[in-house]
């Protein structure tokens, strides 16, 4: 909160929301105080300090490994170490318990002092930690680098760490250590997003195949559908949606050539759909034109309905798509799970997106009634609160036509 207030301020007086974008020079002036310390004494060694503690969240100094670790990786002596942890203690800059233990408690100090040491004051190298704590590691590497990036000036550091991330990725090539270039991938693919694809593409072109199981998608509901265990390759194309139209029309289709190799994975493939390229938080803002691209690439794929498989993925992912109101989570940290709920907005590209998902269904009702019924189904019972009247009204000119020329009223069911 503090910091949303004095970015607030800042944009007032400057007329502009790039401190918005950059806050850096927020956590100068609000941390001025420890900055002019850390000057004045003119140690590298304590900023060093401060940044290795930040790294690790805590430093025990009874863990030999622990401190052997830091002697080795950022080529500082125990006793050099722990002089400057009492010193940055003194200055209540961190907190020691019992003589033994180190941590910083200020969530944003500790991201401003990763920060400076790191990248802004550069008294330590990034790469260190690649080398000496991936992959062991990666929990506390994604902890110390996502605040930091959600801070500052995110094309600066992306562009100090990018060389430092190619040169282990280069290696990890050479050796054809694919376990660690698939964990390497999951932290920094996008530094390298064209070498990602590549690496899945290789990846994913070596399944067997095995046959599609149709039954995976009845009674398909969200707990069913959020519980499906995704392999890491998958979740990698996933991420793509947040790439250029070019990258993530490459991700697209590697997501539909594994499936090709692999139809027994409907439901994974279902999952990412949904889960990564489907509606969020923003999609009120920044358009559909994702969703559209799913629903058009499925249905080139479904060949008219002629692919049965194609046919009962568009058809689920239909199902999905013609909701009004979502829920989505986000972990913003390990203890923390951000729950958002939306409604989606009136807007010519939603008429229009829902226009074509209806459309093809009513195509694919000619072959697949047994699957696409239940889905019109489901969207008259669906939760539609505080949905607009407009996406009914537009909605309604589809759906009008089809109940009139498929529906009949012998047929109780078509009735109700």
């Amino acid at each position: 909160p503090r910091i949303t207030v004095m970015t607030s301020k800042v944009a007032i007086e400057k007329n502009t929301l790039q401190s918005i974008n950059d806050v850096s020079a927020l956590y100068d002036e609000y941390f001025s105080s420890i900055k002019e310390d850390l000057q004045n004494i003119g140690e590298s060694n304590l900023l060093k300090t401060a940044g290795i503690i930040a790294f690790l969240r805590a430093v025990d100094r009874t863990n030999e490994q622990m401190m052997l670790g830091i002697k080795e990786s950022f080529l500082i002596s125990p006793d050099v170490f722990w002089d400057c942890a009492f010193r940055l203690h003194e200055l209540e800059m961190i907190d020691m318990y019992e003589d033994e233990v180190v941590r910083i408690s200020d969530q944003v100090l500790s991201t401003y002092l990763f920060y400076s040491s790191f990248f802004k004051e550069k008294v330590l190298d990034f790469s260190d930690i690649l080398k000496n704590y991936f992959p062991g590691f990666r929990s506390k590497i994604i902890d110390a680098l996502n605040p930091v990036l959600s801070a500052f000036d995110q094309n600066a550091i992306f562009n100090s760490i990018r060389p430092k991330v190619k040169e282990i990725w280069e290696n990890l090539v050479s050796l054809n250590d694919d376990a660690n270039l698939l964990a390497l991938a999951e932290l920094f693919w996008y530094l390298h997003p064209t070498a990602t694809l590549s690496f899945v593409q290789k990846r994913l072109s070596q399944s067997q195949f095995t046959a599609a199981d149709f039954s995976q998608l009845e009674q398909i509901d969200e707990n069913k559908l959020n519980n499906v265990s995704i392999i890491t390759e998958l979740q990698l194309l996933g991420q793509f949606r947040y790439a250029t139209p070019d990258l993530r029309n490459v991700a697209l289709e590697l997501l539909m050539d594994y499936l090709d190799r692999r139809p027994a994975e409907i439901l994974q493939v279902l999952h990412i759909l949904v889960d990564d390229y489907g509606f969020d938080r923003f999609s009120n803002q920044t358009g559909v034109s994702i969703q559209q691209k799913v629903v058009d690439l499925l249905w080139e794929r479904t060949e008219n309905g002629q692919n049965e498989l194609y046919s009962r993925l568009f058809i689920s992912v239909g199902r999905e798509y013609l909701k009004t109101h979502f829920q989505t989570n986000e972990m913003r940290s390990k203890m923390t799970v951000a729950i958002y709920s939306f409604t989606l907005q009136p807007t010519p590209e939603i008429f229009q997106l829902r226009a074509s998902i209806f459309d093809h269904l009513f195509e694919l009702y000619k072959n697949y009634q047994k699957y696409v019924f239940p889905v019109l189904e489901n969207y008259v019972k669906a939760y539609h609160q505080a949905a607009s009247d407009e996406i009914f009204s537009n909605d309604a000119v589809s759906l009008t036509s089809f109940i009139q020329t498929n529906l009949t009223s012998q047929n109780y069911i078509h009735i109700i």
